[in-house]
């Protein structure tokens, strides 16, 4: 049973770890047009990183928050009342699993504003 426990979080993680990525970089693709026309009227490379980091973070926090207040409480809830037996969760395993989908947020980040930069803000613009 608990092997199974096991498999189903490591499921859950790697499906969080792709939602955070995809929605990161669709984000992203989405905008190009907008980072263009900001760039052409003088937005530069400085004030554009900062803008994309701070989405994600709070991505990234509204993400852990509705995780520690809501999904945390709601297993042991289904878990208690399925089981009928006592359950604690080590609170070490969640501040790991938000401690490394924090730190795939800035690397996506940080990809992002690779991405959203090539060409002039011209042919940025010209991209669908």
């Amino acid at each position: 049973m608990q092997t199974v426990g096991y498999s189903l979080a490591a499921m859950l993680f790697l499906f969080g770890i792709g939602n955070i990525v995809n929605t990161a970089f669709s984000s992203a693709v989405e905008r190009r047009r907008e980072f263009a026309t900001l760039n052409a009227v003088g937005m530069t490379d400085r004030q554009t990183r900062p803008m994309l980091f701070a989405e994600g973070m709070y991505q990234c926090g509204a993400a852990a928050g509705i995780t520690v207040f809501l999904g945390f409480p709601a297993i042991v809830f289904l878990i208690r009342t399925s089981m009928h037996a006592l359950v604690s969760l080590q609170w070490q395993a969640g501040v790991l699993v938000l401690a490394v989908y924090t730190a795939i947020s800035i690397l996506s980040c940080i990809a992002i504003a690779g991405v959203t930069k090539k060409g002039t803000p011209t042919e940025q613009m010209q991209v669908e």
